[in-house]
């Protein structure tokens, strides 16, 4: 309660009236509590901003790693790429299931077929590319059921018109865990200077 008392002079009489400030002080009380609950909140937010920012760096941090991480692979695959057009060796895999072959550029270049981005082609355009493919994949299949890694020489007529290559074939089949075949993996060697080397000296001698 607030209150005045007025003193009239001369008589000993006085006159006072009394105010109700109670909704005040509660105004106040609840101000105050506001206050209170907006500083707690201000540090939350404070707190909650130096992890966000701590969050922030070490997501740059990671995303930097596999920048790196990245570039490497794609560096890696650029000398694969080149080691491979060097030694004119394409590799491959074959998916039984579907039937397609994926392979490097190298390997395309190999049996002469355009590249496309996705590297992948039916297993029918590789076998246009061989004369006699019924039979000798016959004799493929042959080595290929003995469970181990397999060799096989041949020669194709690339999909370009391109002269006629001798090439080295070389693979292993893959099974699931059912034991049965679902991939043939392996690399086709381009061996034409080597042959026709050989050849050449044999006709010398």
């Amino acid at each position: 309660l607030s209150g005045t008392i007025i003193n009239l002079d001369p008589g000993p009489c006085f006159i006072s009236f009394v105010r109700d400030i109670s909704s005040q002080k509660k105004a106040e009380a609840d101000l105050l509590k506001i206050n209170e609950e907006l500083n707690m909140k201000n540090e939350e937010l404070s707190a909650s901003y130096e992890e966000i920012a701590s969050s922030e760096e070490e997501i740059r941090s990671q995303l930097e790693k596999i920048q790196t991480s990245e570039e490497q692979t794609r560096q890696k695959e650029r000398h694969l790429a080149l080691a491979q057009e060097i030694g004119e060796v394409g590799s491959y895999e074959i998916n039984l299931p579907s039937s397609e072959v994926t392979g490097t550029e190298e390997f395309f270049r190999i049996y002469g077929i355009p590249w496309n981005n996705s590297g992948v082609i039916p297993v029918s355009t590789i076998l246009d590319c061989i004369p006699e493919s019924a039979r000798i994949f016959q004799e493929i299949e042959y080595l290929v059921q003995q469970e181990k890694a397999y060799s096989y020489e041949f020669i194709i007529n690339p999909a370009d018109g391109t002269e006629p290559r001798y090439v080295r074939f070389s693979a292993r089949r893959i099974k699931n865990d059912e034991g049965i075949p679902i991939q043939n993996i392996g690399v086709v060697h381009d061996i034409t200077r080597e042959s026709l080397a050989v050849r050449h000296l044999t006709q010398t001698k």
